[in-house]
């Protein structure tokens, strides 16, 4: 899930991303192996699952403590919105800075743990949108004492890393989401690398707190990206307090479904067949997981906006 408690800036702020086929894993260079295996308590809900009769339906709420490297309520869902960068791909949903920061207050209020605010390196407009983003929205802090996670994606280049960093600084929680690409053609052709060299480098890098899995082309369907979760769950040593994160677009219509940690945007908008639906998933988690509610006229106003 891409809202980690388990993170302390500016000490490292970076977390490289490592590609599983069309899927990055995310890294950061904190610990070193080996870890010793644990049960992990983090849950992948299929999307046929039902809860049990007896079992109580949790109930929507804020945010779980903050405890720095561990998981202090593994059961929360937490959600990471991407509606101002992936949302930014899809035909007409390009906007202004300042209607960029309009939408990220009405994010806050609508209780979201993460708001990736944009990509810093793309452009001049970007950056000053995430920085402005950071200076207000990520030191506004809510009724609870909460602010939300900013973060700013960035590719896995030391001068793009930086300018993520000099945009995101500001804020009191700040984020660098950074990945690379390590499916087949990328190693051989990008990277010129073996898939065990690739393979020992991401070990050599171990130690993230989130890892991020994303369906990048929409092709995956819930059965196999839920065996790939778990997999990566039941065969990755020091993971009992690593945060799984997904991000899922919608090419078949299944990124609801394959959607079981949440990177979500508003109304869906995004590249090609769109991404998964923040007010859609939200209410489809209602009788699986405890997940921040939404705040009913915020989701309005930003639904239409």
């Amino acid at each position: 899930l891409p809202h980690s408690h388990n993170f302390h800036f500016p000490t490292n702020p970076i977390t490289p991303h490592y590609h599983h086929h069309h899927s990055p894993l995310h890294f950061s260079p904190k610990h070193s192996f080996p870890f010793t295996l644990k049960k992990t308590a983090i849950s992948c809900s299929h999307p046929q699952q039902t809860p049990s009769n007896s079992a109580p339906t949790p109930s929507p709420r804020r945010h779980p403590n903050y405890i720095p490297n561990c998981i202090s309520d593994p059961n929360y869902v937490r959600i990471f919105d991407t509606t101002l960068r992936d949302g930014e791909q899809s035909p007409s949903a390009s906007r202004t800075s300042k209607e960029k920061l309009d939408i990220a207050r009405q994010l806050a209020k609508l209780n979201v743990d993460i708001i990736e605010a944009s990509f810093p390196a793309t452009s001049n407009d970007d950056f000053e949108a995430v920085k402005a983003i950071a200076k207000e929205v990520g030191n506004a802090v809510d009724v609870d004492g909460y602010v939300p996670i900013i973060c700013g994606l960035s590719w896995c280049k030391e001068k793009d890393i930086r300018r993520a960093w000099e945009a995101v600084k500001y804020t009191k929680r700040p984020r660098i989401h950074t990945f690379i690409a390590t499916n087949a053609i990328h190693m051989e052709f990008k990277l010129r690398k073996t898939k065990e060299q690739v393979i020992e480098i991401a070990k050599s890098m171990a130690g993230a707190t989130t890892l991020n899995i994303p369906d990048t082309v929409g092709i995956t369907v819930p059965t196999e990206f839920g065996k790939l979760i778990s997999d990566i769950k039941a065969n990755t040593p020091g993971i009992e307090n690593v945060i799984i994160s997904t991000h899922c677009q919608n090419d078949l219509g299944l990124s609801t479904a394959n959607t079981v940690s949440l990177e979500v945007t508003i109304n869906g908008i995004g590249e090609r067949a769109r991404n998964a639906s923040l007010e859609e998933v939200r209410k489809r988690l209602g009788p699986f997981a405890p997940a921040p509610s939404l705040n009913g006229k915020s989701l309005i106003y930003v639904l239409a906006f």
